[in-house]
């Protein structure tokens, strides 16, 4: 039986008409994975963020099983020892023992985790790798220590304060002369080693950027 070109096809006649797959529905998983910016997560640096954060946590936490306070085991011997504190103040110890202090310290660090969050999402649109580094490197070493200072008081885990454990002697080890600041060096964590190389990073990357745009002044006034 023939139909009239325009003519409306039944509810019935529709049933017998093959449906056309668009293109998404052909795609596999496999071609969806491929379509994924793995160059972009990569230059966001973001899956950095966890391993970094693990690490530190697994390492405050294997010297805190494992160690009692103060006491000290030599990696290298006169230079570099394993030596569990508990810190409640700041780099170095600066206001320990002050509950004032703390409180204060706790805010700063959940204050510089935002601002570093914030300027991740804010710059991420540059795909500036050496950036992302230095403000990855900053937010695990902020968010680290920031556990530490906001959750673990005697009432929660049995002590109170950032774990610290790397300690440095720059002048013949625990039996040399004690110079202040020096040997030992304040005690510190993997924590506050990313935030100081971050740091670091951040001073030399202002630098450069500082050179590139005089090059670029000089070149445009010629």
């Amino acid at each position: 039986m023939a139909y009239a070109r325009g003519a409306p096809v039944s509810e019935e006649k529709k049933d017998l008409v093959p449906e056309t797959k668009t293109e998404e529905g052909h795609k596999c998983p496999f071609c969806r994975i491929k379509e994924v910016d793995w160059k972009g997560i990569f230059i966001s640096c973001l899956w950095a963020f966890p391993i970094l954060l693990g690490l530190d946590l697994l390492s405050k936490w294997l010297v805190q099983l494992n160690l009692d306070p103060g006491q000290e085991i030599p990696i290298i011997s006169n230079f570099l020892y394993i030596t569990l504190v508990y810190n409640t103040g700041s780099a170095g110890g600066a206001g320990a023992g002050n509950f004032g202090m703390r409180i204060f310290y706790i805010i700063v660090s959940w204050a510089m985790s935002i601002v570093f969050i914030y300027c991740l999402f804010r710059f991420r649109k540059k795909k500036d790798l050496f950036l992302n580094i230095i403000l990855i490197l900053c937010l695990s070493g902020a968010v680290g220590n920031l556990i530490d200072r906001t959750f673990y008081w005697p009432e929660t885990v049995g002590f109170s304060g950032v774990i610290d454990f790397i300690e440095v002697y720059l002048q013949g080890g625990p039996n040399g002369p004690s110079i202040a600041w020096m040997s030992p060096f304040p005690i510190f964590n993997l924590a506050d080693s990313y935030l100081v190389i971050g740091v670091i990073l951040f001073i030399i990357y202002m630098i450069l950027a500082a050179i590139k745009e005089r090059k670029k002044e000089s070149q445009d006034d010629e």
